[in-house]
């Protein structure tokens, strides 16, 4: 019989682990059949699943404390603010979106210095650009309003 939170948190990740682990080796060996370079990229993918997966199942061994309620607050407020990120990349593109919900994100988190806030998603907006728009050539959902 399982006697705390915590190990029926213990218990699920160990679950999640193993059909993540069997979900990224099945999900490799398909990928193995792909032709010439376009099995890279989903190899990489369920490699980095499958790491993912070893690191839950290693940490589903250790004894931690529970999660604090407000813990899953934030959690689900997160998905809502992924919502509203998915809808606002439609209304004001993609470099406003993203900056908006890196910054916001963070500040859910916890990160309360102005210059992080800005930086942060400002950095990583000039790093999609440069590399989707600059060398690849991808252009990037644009506003509405424009």
């Amino acid at each position: 019989m399982i006697k705390d939170r915590g190990e029926k948190v213990r218990n699920s990740d160990r679950i999640i682990s193993l059909v993540l682990t069997v979900f990224s080796v099945l999900g490799y060996s398909v990928s193995l059949t792909f032709k010439g370079t376009a099995g890279l990229l989903p190899q990489l993918v369920f490699a980095c699943l499958f790491i993912a997966s070893a690191a839950l199942m290693i940490q589903s061994g250790r004894k931690t404390s529970s999660p604090l309620p407000t813990e899953w607050k934030r959690w689900f407020l997160s998905a809502g603010l992924i919502v509203l990120y998915v809808i606002g990349v439609s209304v004001a593109g993609f470099y406003l979106a993203t900056f908006v919900f890196i910054a916001v994100t963070m500040y859910l988190f916890g990160v309360r210095q102005a210059a992080l806030l800005i930086g942060v998603p400002l950095g990583f907006n000039l790093l999609v650009y440069v590399i989707f728009a600059h060398f690849l050539g991808i252009i990037v959902p644009a506003p509405l309003f424009l």
